[in-house]
């Protein structure tokens, strides 16, 4: 769309299958790409959009849950592998958040203050932007949890915890040293994200918001809920 979203044209071309199941997006520079429910990942240029080109070697698993840009780099989660591959190299490298290479779940990426930060099925990590050294950085209220979903907010990191049924929300301005408590809600999160003065949340009752203009250290989160 180049309207806002008034008409839409087909941006397709190259796609088949399961590559029409998206889910989700970056870009670097002039390149977007796309992680997709079975078949990999996918480029195509902004400038001259004709076709998306398939970029799966060195894949293993070609489910991506998520993916994410890093400085130069991009990381994706796919299965219980996580790869990272440079935007000028066309081969893909398996890399471990654990020195022991233990399998994750790789449930979201963020960058923040210099650093990739890992959601997992085994709590928060903290690595280097091109994924190659990492260490645990969880929060200690509860360890170990899903980490479904990142945003950066000011100069602050929040996460997106379930636990049980019900989701948790922490924030971090040392780097996930420490993780204050924002938020404790009886439903699922699936997902964040900061857009014109307000922290948006897709939840399993609806789409939430709150205005950051007034998120102190204070005060507790009371949303709003966006209703038909």
């Amino acid at each position: 769309s180049s309207n806002n979203g008034v008409n839409w044209n087909s941006f397709s071309s190259g796609l088949s299958g399961f590559a029409k199941f998206i889910t989700s997006f970056t870009v670097i520079g002039d390149s977007l790409y796309i992680g997709t429910d079975g078949d990999g990942v996918y480029l195509t240029n902004l400038q001259n959009p004709a076709n998306w080109v398939v970029m799966n070697n060195g894949l293993v698993n070609f489910g991506v849950t998520s993916l994410a840009t890093s400085g130069d780099y991009l990381v994706a989660g796919s299965g219980l592998y996580s790869y990272v591959k440079h935007r000028s190299e066309s081969q893909w490298q398996n890399v471990f958040v654990d020195s022991n290479q233990l399998q994750r779940h790789y449930f979201t990426f963020e960058t923040y203050n210099g650093y990739l930060f890992a959601g997992t099925d085994n709590g928060v990590y903290r690595g280097s932007l091109d994924a190659q050294i990492w260490e645990k950085a969880d929060i200690t209220f509860f360890p170990g949890r899903d980490i479904v979903s990142m945003v950066k907010l000011a100069d602050e990191l929040l996460v997106g915890l379930l636990y049980q049924g019900q989701h948790w929300m922490f924030s971090t301005d040392d780097n996930g040293s420490s993780w204050e408590t924002r938020a404790h809600e009886f439903s699922f999160l699936w997902d964040m994200l900061v857009y014109n003065n307000k922290l948006w949340a897709g939840r399993s009752d609806g789409l939430w918001y709150y205005n950051i203009l007034h998120w102190t250290d204070v005060d507790p989160f009371t949303p709003n809920v966006i209703k038909d």
